[in-house]
């Protein structure tokens, strides 16, 4: 999955769903769901949501987030959000 953070909600909010929509433009077969709270929301003064990646493999799933990972400002991220992407959530 991809969690995003930050201690601004509404900046959080729209940069998390606006990067969804971006990868799964790009994601053939695989599956976005979310952004939704993460199971604790609130957690050091930030804000946390998340979205889970579905995908028929690792290799694909792995394809799709790679533009995220390797230049998160492509997708005009701004500083103050963190990502974490947790590669086997289940």
């Amino acid at each position: 999955g991809v969690e995003f953070g930050s201690r601004n909600e509404t900046l959080l909010r729209e940069v998390s769903e606006k990067v969804v929509r971006e990868l799964s433009k790009r994601g053939n077969g695989v599956q976005f769901l979310g952004p939704v709270d993460s199971y604790i929301p609130r957690l050091l003064k930030m804000s946390w949501v998340e979205t889970l990646v579905k995908g028929k493999n690792a290799a694909l799933i792995r394809n799709v987030l790679a533009p995220l990972i390797e230049n998160p400002e492509s997708f005009g991220i701004p500083r103050d959000i963190e990502i974490r992407i947790d590669v086997d959530p289940m």
